[in-house]
């Protein structure tokens, strides 16, 4: 990357602007260096909402934890749909000890 390159003419990293080079940490996965880089420029411009937002971004990112990876053998649809579960009463009309009476008009069966 540029920010890693030597120049010839002095240093690519002190030319460039320190915000680019915190957003190229966090496209990199380099979570503690943008953090650390937001911070600088922080301290710097004082209330820059860019760097604020950025660092909000990588310290969500860094401690994200991926639910999706702790679940080993079951996932969380198994979990919450047990095949074995019943009900707790009987859904209308399926009674076999009762006949089923016929609502109608008055009209001849």
């Amino acid at each position: 990357s540029i920010e890693d390159r030597p120049s010839s003419n002095g240093s690519a990293r002190a030319k460039c602007d320190p915000l680019w080079l915190a957003m190229s940490r966090h496209r990199r996965r380099r979570f503690r260096e943008c953090i650390d880089a937001c911070d600088g420029v922080i301290r710097k411009q004082g209330l820059d909402l860019a760097a604020l937002h950025l660092k909000t971004r990588a310290l969500v990112a860094e401690a994200y934890v991926d639910d999706s990876a702790l679940m080993d053998d079951e996932g969380v649809a198994e979990l919450l749909l047990d095949e074995d579960a019943t009900a707790a009463m009987p859904r209308p009309g399926t009674s076999l000890n009762t006949p089923q009476h016929h609502r109608g008009g008055g009209g001849a069966d």
